[in-house]
């Protein structure tokens, strides 16, 4: 069992059950601003991290959208970290992106499933030890 805690014949198709933000457009002018999502976030003395999964582009390319892009540094120069993977659920992890604390950018490197699993171990293991 995962931890998202869903269970498709009871609770009804996981897609079928997530949120509709359209109604929200309008909200935000003609800025172009839509609700974002992360796949994951946790908080651990007052340090946060985000991540984010992306599935790998047809063509290849990993690029992240302006405002997304925009999003992770300002979270980080805020005192996050992000770490955006590349791969295909729910195990294959293939490229990481780092945004770190201050928006210090780590550039996109080959990482595996381990490899990012490690990367979440290190961030606990300090954020374990830093009392914000």
């Amino acid at each position: 069992m995962g931890n998202l805690r869903h269970e498709c014949g009871p609770d009804g198709c996981y897609r079928e059950t997530l949120w509709d933000w359209s109604p929200m457009n309008d909200v935000f002018g003609s800025t172009g601003i839509r609700i974002s999502d992360c796949d994951g976030i946790v908080e651990r003395n007052g340090h946060f991290l985000l991540l984010d999964g992306k599935r790998p582009c047809l063509n290849g390319n990993r690029e992240i959208k302006d405002g997304q892009r925009r999003m992770y540094i300002r979270f980080a120069k805020n005192g996050g970290t992000v770490i955006v993977f590349h791969g295909t659920p729910p195990t294959t992890v293939q490229w990481v992106r780092v945004w770190r604390p201050g928006g210090i950018f780590e550039p996109e490197r080959q990482c595996d499933l381990p490899g990012l699993v490690r990367l979440v171990s290190q961030w606990f293991q300090w954020a374990d030890e830093e009392v914000a």
